[in-house]
């Protein structure tokens, strides 16, 4: 009797994934416009890759607030920001329901085992539903890899200034370096960097400079005060993978 049963059950199952696939789901374009409500967020991220100051590539917020990475050849950063009106938001978001985002699989990988590898994701939460996609070296649809270019196309972005940010500077010994390192203004800035080795919530122009030394090396943020090195990570409130402690 169960033999019976289980062929039904997987002839249905293989007819919903290939409905999904040719007619996949269109939500309406509907989402939540609060200023603290992440729409779509799109990363590359984790696996073997050690990233403390690193930031979601991109993210998107309910009052069409965007902020987005770009890289130079260098591994240095800049993080941009814009601001969509809600026509441009539903333009967007309307472009990537009818890409087939909401028919798409979950999650994308090749058949052999992959190990510490950075996955790729996006994420869109409307008002009647979400999804996320994610790929680790799979072979996702082609429309997959250009929905975060959508989504700030047109766009002409300035630079991202936080407002506070929380900086932790590591003493670090025996550091070798072939180029000059910048020296912390401890002076001019009212500030050792001493005192956040294990925290320090900053503003103003010592997280002004904080920030600008982790978009210049993210990956290895070196400074030295004095005869110390330290290396600095700073944590930026919804911005930053890594979130800061609570205030």
């Amino acid at each position: 009797m169960r033999r019976h049963l289980f062929l039904p059950v997987l002839i249905l199952i293989a007819a919903s994934l290939a409905c999904n696939a040719v007619f996949p789901p269109r939500p309406e374009v509907l989402w939540d416009t609060s200023p603290d409500a992440v729409i779509v967020a799109a990363d590359t991220c984790c696996g073997m890759m050690y990233d403390p100051n690193g930031v979601t590539d991109l993210r998107l917020w309910g009052d069409g607030r965007v902020i987005w990475v770009e890289y130079d050849s260098h591994g240095g950063r800049r993080v941009l920001t814009a601001t969509l009106t809600p026509d441009d938001m539903s333009q967007k978001l309307k472009a990537i329901v009818d890409s087939g985002f909401f028919g798409w699989k979950d999650y994308y990988e090749p058949p052999y085992q992959i190990y510490d590898a950075p996955s790729t994701c996006v994420n869109v939460y409307l008002a009647s539903t979400s999804k996320s996609v994610c790929t680790l070296m799979g072979d996702p649809p082609n429309a997959f890899y250009g929905l975060s270019s959508q989504v700030i196309e047109g766009q002409s972005g300035s630079l991202y200034l936080p407002e506070t940010g929380f900086l932790q500077a590591t003493p670090m010994s025996g550091v070798s370096v072939n180029t000059p390192i910048l020296q912390w203004p401890r002076d001019s800035l009212g500030m050792s960097l001493r005192d956040a080795a294990v925290g320090q919530w900053i503003e103003g122009e010592a997280l002004e400079l904080a920030w600008q030394i982790v978009n210049d090396q993210p990956f290895n943020a070196i400074v030295q005060e004095g005869d110390t090195y330290y290396n600095l990570v700073l944590l930026i409130p919804d911005i930053t993978r890594q979130q800061p402690p609570v205030p």
